[in-house]
């Protein structure tokens, strides 16, 4: 009963917070009741303010204090100007207000942001702190005298020791993060409970440096005697932006193993559960810290608490998944979707529905209320309101139970990415919506049902096996991006690209039916986009060919099964060899590159791969050199991933150090898709760590994106490789203006040009008409072994010898 009248009393609160404010203008007249501000990180909306708040309220009720509350919403507003701007707005505020008694700060963006602020905001206002989770900044605090409060330390050693309670055969205890405020201290949290456990391996999965695919791959990939611990995941390396549990679902939809949550959130849809922070106990802590200061005790004299409270909680679905019964749980833990008796029940209404009446229904319809909002959460998408993962796959689960054909639509908007980027995550925000609000409208009239999927994606279930009906509602979904969106005042054209499964003839499994509308999808945007393709058996064979393939390319990777070939380039106007580009190849020539490469990249191989590639080459110069040979320049192509390589840089400088290289006589060959993997500021710094060095750079096959040209003014390039795609185009038109004009860029901007996939003489003959500096191709040499490549060198080597 109390703690129906708790959540009764918090919930008021939060409802007079949406529907009258209790912002700092709500008591903007002279307070006669000592008065305290909290200052949150986040927002209403995020899971925990709401509890800190309830138990912040109940330290300081309102008949004797005045509490305000501003909120910064860092998870969504986190910039250096979004700061700027909430700090003037802050000002403005408490400049015509009398001045606080205490501040409250919530998480570590508020105290981070108080400290930093403190003589211009808060002079002489003491402070209490709560859900502090980096701990060097919740010490460099509480060495204030007028600062004290609460560290949100997750009892990592509590959870540990209940892993191996509960699952015995634990080895490996596997964490997912990211690199937000809340997640940097997660980690060295983390860190520090790896060295109290030398029996078991500890593993980080950073979510931040993963997109969504290869965080889906390393979740699924993490196998028996592991457990897995979800700490924080807020973002991907895609941008992608999670809730709690909208996170908690993506893993569970993944995971194999057992999930351990051991902070608020995330249960009831997969987690097993674990020993948690209990936000509204730190609340009221919180709060009454702030009282016992507004009561004459001075801040110095409240020890900073570097425990947060605790509770036990459990999914009853989970635990009896792993054989886990209730009795091996910590006593008094909170257990959901338990089955209890009709006594138990409704034992709360029997004690009290004859003294209490209507107050009594009052909590039973907040109950109501709360149960929905849980619904909400748990089953409808934050930003569309559209149902979501977890909603439709259990839909489309139970549509295969009952052996009725269906159809699963997957559909992904086309260069989403370049809107957020170009135009803000505000913007693309604004573009999911518009979206998601066609596509209801769409549906409405065939009783279809949508949900968004994550990211960019959106999922439709048709409960009809016709094809043709299939079809036409692929077409009128595709026709709902023939009208422009309002984006910014602008109007601006997208497309989409869609992928159908069918059941039961492809499939009858949610997973595979998911797997299989994926690769449909997917083979639409690899083949010119804003289209539909049903999964078919050439599909199929692909997903085959591609599962062997991974097979190959792992095996090669360990045990030697990787070459290079050695393609001579020439200068345009004639003469010897002036270098080679050395071209990775399997020894068995199963698969040529075009088909390994990007598989190699989707399995993270390509770091390992790349230096592999240099460290041949560079060694092969080596070997030349010993022979008498002259020095040369060798060409290696970097592909995007490496950039997760941030010892690349050093390793190569390490390796032509060793081997006793020039710099100079290495080129790295880059496509702009580098540009497209992280920010262009992180990108330009780490190829100039390099160019620094002497290593110079190629922009390798230009000629094929949509926004090479912009990076060429200010990216350190020395050369602009053309695509052999260009030259085939020119020589079957017979019109080569467009390679002339690429050329006269290029010198105009100080960089070399070179000419790939030259294979006859009226081409060659052009190439050199138009100044062309290189030129590389089948007419002039075919990628051949060291050997090959030495009887080149030998020729360059007469020819320089006296006569």
């Amino acid at each position: 009963m109390k703690r129906s009248l708790r959540i009764f009393w918090s919930l008021i609160f939060v409802f007079s917070v949406l529907l009258g404010g209790t912002g700092l203008y709500a008591h903007a007249v002279e307070r006669e009741k000592p008065s305290v501000l909290f200052l949150s990180s986040y927002s209403l909306n995020f899971d925990t303010v709401p509890l800190q708040l309830a138990g912040i309220q109940e330290a300081l009720p309102a008949d004797e204090f005045t509490l305000d509350t501003e909120f910064m919403d860092t998870k969504r507003f986190s910039s250096e100007e979004d700061l700027r701007l909430f700090s003037e707005m802050l000002q403005n505020k408490l400049q015509k207000l009398p001045k606080y008694d205490t501040v409250i700060l919530g998480d570590d963006a508020a105290l981070t942001f108080a400290l930093n602020h403190r003589q211009k905001l808060f002079a002489g206002i003491p402070m209490v702190f709560l859900g502090i989770n980096n701990l060097s900044l919740a010490q460099l605090a509480g060495n204030d005298p007028s600062i004290t409060g609460i560290v949100e330390q997750v009892d990592f050693s509590a959870n540990m020791d209940l892993i191996q309670s509960l699952f015995p055969g634990t080895t490996t205890i596997v964490a997912v993060s990211d690199d937000t405020l809340t997640g940097q201290g997660d980690q060295a949290q983390f860190a520090a409970c790896a060295k109290q456990y030398p029996d078991l391996t500890f593993r980080l999965i950073d979510a931040s440096k993963c997109s969504k695919a290869q965080l889906k791959e390393e979740i699924s990939t993490v196998g028996s005697g592991s457990v897995l611990l979800y700490l924080t995941l807020f973002e991907d390396a895609d941008g992608n932006a999670y809730t709690i549990d909208s996170g908690a679902a993506l893993l569970a939809s993944c995971a194999d193993v057992p999930i351990f949550r051991i902070s608020y959130g995330g249960m009831g849809g997969g987690v097993l559960g674990g020993i948690q922070i209990s936000f509204e106990k730190a609340g009221q802590m919180a709060g009454n810290m702030a009282r016992s200061i507004l009561s004459g005790t001075p801040p110095r004299q409240i020890p900073v608490l570097m425990h947060s409270p605790t509770f036990g909680c459990f999914d009853k679905n989970v635990l009896d998944r792993f054989g886990i019964q209730t009795s091996q749980l910590p006593e008094g833990s909170r257990i959901l979707n338990q089955k209890l008796s009709f006594y138990a029940q409704n034992k709360t209404l029997t004690l009290v529905a004859g003294t209490i009446g209507l107050c009594m229904l009052a909590v039973i319809a907040l109950q109501i209320a709360s149960g929905r909002r849980k619904w909400r959460l748990l089953n409808q998408d934050y930003l569309t309101k559209l149902p979501n993962r977890m909603w439709i796959t259990e839909r489309l689960r139970a549509n295969l139970n009952k052996k009725e054909p269906c159809a699963l639509v997957m559909l992904d908007i086309d260069d989403f990415k370049r809107v957020n980027d170009t135009m803000g995550h505000e913007t693309g925000d604004a573009l999911l919506i518009q979206t998601a609000d066609r596509m209801r409208r769409a549906v409405q009239k065939n009783g279809c049902a949508i949900a968004r999927l994550g990211g960019d994606e959106f999922l439709g279930i048709m409960e009809n096996g016709d094809r043709r009906e299939l079809e036409e509602w692929c077409r009128q979904i595709l026709a709902l991006f023939d009208e422009p969106f309002l984006l910014l005042d602008r109007r601006v054209s997208m497309t989409a690209s869609m992928g159908v499964a069918c059941a039961p003839r492809d499939s009858d499994s949610a997973d595979q039916l998911l797997a299989y509308a994926d690769t449909a999808m997917y083979s639409v945007k690899n083949s010119g986009k804003n289209s539909c393709r049903f999964f078919d058996a050439e599909l199929r064979q692909q997903l085959e060919r591609e599962s062997a393939l991974t097979d190959l390319l792992q095996d090669a990777a360990e045990n030697d099964g990787f070459v290079l070939a050695y393609q001579p380039i020439y200068r345009a106007g004639g003469g010897a060899p002036c270098g080679f580009e050395a071209l990775l190849r399997l020894k068995n020539a199963q698969a040529q590159p075009n088909e390994f490469i990007p598989l190699a990249e989707q399995n993270r191989l390509m770091p390992r791969l790349g230096r592999f590639a240099v460290e041949t080459a560079v060694r092969q110069m080596a070997a030349w050199r010993a022979q008498g040979l002259p020095p040369t320049v060798m060409c290696v192509n970097f592909s995007s991933t490496q950039l997760r390589d941030h010892e690349f840089p050093d390793y190569v400088r390490a390796l032509l150090r060793q081997y006793e290289i020039a710099p100079e006589q290495l080129m790295l060959e880059v496509r702009e898709s580098v540009y497209l993997r992280q920010s262009e500021e992180e990108t330009d710094r780490f190829l100039r760590r390099l160019v620094e060095q002497g290593i110079r750079l190629a922009l390798d096959n230009f000629g094929t994106g949509y926004s090479a040209v912009k990076y060429l003014s200010y990216a350190p390039f020395a050369m602009m490789k053309l695509d052999r795609s260009l030259l085939r185009d020119c020589r079957e038109t017979e019109d080569f203006r467009m390679i002339a004009g690429v050329v006269h860029l290029a010198h105009s901007l100080g960089r070399r040009v070179a000419a790939q996939g030259v294979e006859d003489e009226r081409q060659l003959e052009v190439l050199r008409s138009l100044h062309c500096d290189y030129v590389q191709g089948f007419l002039l040499g075919r990628p051949g072994t060291p050997e090959d490549a030495a009887a080149l060198l030998e020729v360059l080597c007469k020819a320089a010898e006296p006569t």
